[in-house]
């Protein structure tokens, strides 16, 4: 009797641990974690709704950037002597970051010298018969819309990097990032294959997008997200693979060693990356695809110039050797859509390629204009009628040249000053790839993503979609973070 009462209390006792260890987990939670997951449900929600580019999905995840600040001051109010530890690590480019903003600012205030101010209000106020508040921004809502968006980058960009001095933190939030973009791969590949489109969620109007984009628009835009997620998925793969192959007992263990990985641990991360790249290829997006081969090309390179500068081993030189015939099989074998691109692109006359053209001159033209005060940030589309040589029967609000419309719009001084921020960030990354001994994936991701959207902007506007320019902001706070030695950081 007595040893059943002692099994039975004892069965309670277990049965009550169990149901209270969730509880457990949670009081141990600490305010980082609670950031840190509010960051990855923010990064979750807006690739949803058109990639949060329409007025009312930018303010939506406006107010949630902001929310999530608002939490993230609130749990490290009691460290403030460490926030300002991390800043001045990252002193340069925060300086740099917010004269550029500053600037954007100075282009909406009335209060400057008239000379300052476009003519176009001069002219309007004629027209009118009335004196209008005249500004160096041809649209000041415009440009309060793009400050609005560059700041909730930027703030995101800080708690990614906030978070991530921690390694536990970093592995965590590269773990749920993959996570939510491999969701998003698949949701591509299935609103695809079902021929549904995104837009069609939201609006009753037929759909302007692509077949192959959804979540997004624009297949470009689905592309330079894609191609990001890839590069995270390749050296998660690249990591776990290094850990689980044997190459010190011979071919044979070596061999069945990659097989066992291939079919075991290591298939899911390896059909998450074969999926994630073959989507890029797959929305027929040339830009995007050369891209993101730029970006892996400059990985490779960069990963065996720091093996090299140690002593490069098999381990490395054999999984970069399986990457590089795994990028080009994979062209080969999903590149129908992309085929019928660059047979597009080779046909003479071909619009979408004579409409760049014309775009870029127009960007030029506003640039020589206005190169010191620009026209106002984001106001592409209203200065676009006047400085056109050539107009098409489409909207255009883009230059389908990131570098050419910041100049054109921020002004030279202002677009410089903001890319030099960037650049010094994706410079902490590249010299963190040689100093780091290990968690080396941090910041070549930060690195490599650098040169997706670097070179992609060169071509279309995927960077100006909030949802992608959040994920890059995230992914360079990660990878700076993590570009430091442990001692420093």
């Amino acid at each position: 009797m007595s040893s059943s009462g002692d099994s039975s209390g004892t069965s309670e006792a277990s049965s009550t641990l169990s149901s209270d260890a969730p509880v457990r987990r949670l009081r141990k939670l600490t305010g980082s974690d609670i950031v840190l997951w509010l960051l990855v449900a923010v990064l979750a929600w807006a690739p949803f709704p058109l990639g949060s580019n329409r007025p009312w999905s930018w303010s939506i995840l406006a107010l949630l950037i902001s929310a999530l600040w608002l939490v993230w001051l609130a749990a490290s109010w009691n460290q403030m002597t460490t926030v300002a530890r991390h800043a001045r690590t990252v002193g340069v480019p925060l300086f740099l970051a917010a004269l550029a903003l500053v600037w954007g600012i100075v282009q909406l205030v009335p209060y400057v010298p008239t000379a300052w101010s476009h003519p176009v209000w001069s002219i309007a106020s004629d027209g009118l018969k009335q004196n209008l508040t005249a500004t160096i921004s041809l649209d000041p809502w415009r440009t309060e819309a793009e400050l609005m968006k560059l700041c909730g980058y930027a703030m995101a960009g800080w708690i990614g990097y906030a978070l991530s001095r921690d390694s536990i933190r970093a592995r965590r939030l590269y773990a749920a990032i993959i996570a939510v973009g491999v969701f998003y791969v698949l949701y591509a590949w299935l609103f695809g294959f079902l021929d549904w489109h995104q837009f069609q969620i939201f609006y009753s109007a037929p759909d302007i997008g692509n077949r192959i984009s959804a979540p997004f628009v624009n297949r470009n835009t689905l592309a330079t997200y894609a191609g990001m997620i890839s590069l995270c998925c390749g050296l998660k793969l690249i990591e776990l693979g290094n850990r689980a192959v044997l190459l010190e007992r011979g071919r044979r263990h070596f061999l069945l060693s990659v097989v066992e990985f291939a079919f075991g641990s290591g298939v899911a991360m390896l059909v998450a990356t074969v999926l994630s790249f073959s989507l890029v290829i797959a929305t027929g997006s040339l830009g995007g695809t050369i891209a993101t081969i730029s970006a892996i090309v400059a990985m490779v390179a960069l990963s065996l110039s720091a093996r090299l500068r140690e002593k490069l081993d098999r381990a490395t030189a054999i999984t970069m050797s399986v990457l590089a015939l795994s990028v080009i099989g994979l062209v080969v074998l999903s590149g129908s859509e992309l085929a019928a691109r660059l047979s597009e692109v080779a046909t003479t006359g071909s619009l979408s390629e004579e409409l760049r053209v014309s775009l870029w001159t127009a960007s030029e033209r506003m640039t020589r204009d206005a190169p010191l005060l620009g026209l106002g940030l984001g106001t592409y589309e209203k200065a676009y009628p006047l400085y056109a040589q050539t107009f098409f029967p489409v909207v255009v609000d883009k230059a389908h040249n990131d570098f050419l419309e910041l100049a054109a719009g921020w002004g030279l001084p202002a677009a410089i000053t903001w890319l030099t921020a960037l650049g010094w960030l994706a410079w902490r990354c590249f010299r963190g790839v040689f100093v780091r001994s290990r968690d080396r994936m941090y910041p070549l991701v930060g690195f490599g993503a650098t040169v997706l959207v670097g070179v992609h902007s060169m071509f279309d506007f995927s960077l100006q979609i909030p949802a992608v320019a959040l994920l890059y902001a995230v992914l360079l706070g990660l990878g700076v973070a993590q570009s430091l030695p442990s001692l420093e950081r």
